[in-house]
Order: structure tokens, then sequence, then C-alpha cells
């Protein structure tokens, strides 16, 4: 029965993922004792790339909130100064009408 298997995958077209595997293979000198090993070989690059992309993604993205983050504190802070610069002017008229 396990013969027919290997028949069939034979016959059938090979996905991208083999193709990849087999390129692998070849050219790191590797040689797979099984077409399922070429497979999960090659599907873990696939998936390490993958994540590698995410990875870059995730920080860039904490980067630039990092960066809005910033500019709103600054403008917090700027904002906070104005009020306190428009709190002491008050004070120091009231301050001129009760002297």
């Amino acid at each position: 029965m396990s013969e027919e298997i290997f028949e069939i995958e034979a016959i059938r077209p090979k996905s991208p993922v083999e193709r990849w595997a087999e390129a692998l293979a070849a050219a790191t000198s590797v040689t797979p004792v099984h077409p399922q090993i070429a497979r999960v070989q090659g599907v873990a690059g696939v998936l390490k790339a993958e994540s590698t992309a995410v990875m870059r993604n995730l920080e860039a993205t904490r980067k630039e909130h990092q960066g809005e983050l910033e500019r709103a504190q600054r403008i917090f802070e700027n904002k906070a100064w104005q009020q306190a610069q428009e709190n002491h002017s008050f004070a120091n008229k009231s301050l001129e009408i009760l002297s």
C-alpha cells in the first residue's frame, strides 16, 4: 500500500514548497532522506522568512507609534506651559487689582 502512495506522489506535479525545498537541499548539499522531510524543511524555511518579516513590521510599527507618543507628549507639555503662563498672568493681574 505504501508503494502505491509513492507512485501517486511521483505522478502528481510538485508544489512550489516542494520545488523550493529541493532547490534548498541542492544548494546546501543536504539530501533529504524522504520527500516528507524536504516538505517540512521547505515549510520551516517559509515560516522562518514570514516570521522575520512580521517581526520587522512590528518593530517599524513600534518605532512609528513611539514617535507619535513623543509628539503627543511635546504638544501636551506645550499646552501645559501655555496654561501655566496664562494662570501666572491672571494671578499677576489679580494682585494688581487687589493692590
